[in-house]
């Protein structure tokens, strides 16, 4: 699978202890969420780190056809219901490129710059480094395609997973990347 384990492993961790893992399961998907990201794979396909992550958190995969929330609280695991949907909803999408601009926010997190045909968006380099070549099965996975963006979230996929992860709000830089986006930074200056 072209994810990353090790950042897709902080991002549950994280998740877990702060919003909510949010796991759910179809007859041939595992679905998997945090508040700013989401993922299905095929079943076949999980790579074993991430199920063992999975039950170290949640205990459980929840049932087939069940979306569940877990959650530490006041140093206890706790467990809910949760509404929405079971696999990533198809939407319309856009090519983007990942520029090597980096912008540094005031809590030291590295963002990514995104261009998108007009316009330049902000992303979590995390989000950006989590498509990794080096973690795509050679002989049964298709190279990554993406990242795709679709307004609020961009998208990465191949034949056995998509990962989805929404754009960063960023007010502070508003004006920078209005400026910036005048500019084409997919073109290596000579």
């Amino acid at each position: 699978m072209f994810i990353n384990i090790k950042i897709l492993k902080q991002l549950m961790k994280t998740t877990y202890k702060s919003a909510g893992l949010i796991l759910a399961q179809t007859e041939d998907r595992y679905y998997i969420a945090g508040s700013r990201w989401e993922m299905d794979v095929k079943k076949k396909y999980i790579p074993k780190q991430i199920m063992a992550q999975i039950i170290d958190l949640a205990g459980e995969v929840p049932e087939i056809g069940t979306r569940k929330k877990y959650y530490r609280l006041n140093g206890k695991d706790e467990c809910c219901n949760s509404d929405g949907a079971l696999t990533i909803e198809p939407r319309e999408y856009v090519e983007a490129e990942v520029t090597n601009l980096l912008l540094i926010d005031a809590f030291g997190i590295a963002n990514r710059v995104l261009q998108v045909v007009d316009h330049l968006e902000i992303m979590n380099n995390a989000f950006i480094l989590i498509a990794d070549p080096a973690f795509v099965d050679q002989e049964n996975e298709s190279s990554i395609s993406g990242p795709f963006f679709e307004g609020v979230s961009i998208l990465w996929e191949t034949n056995q997973a998509r990962f989805r992860a929404w754009k960063k709000e960023d007010k502070k830089h508003e004006r920078l990347l209005r400026e910036l986006s005048m500019i084409d930074l997919s073109e290596d200056p000579e």
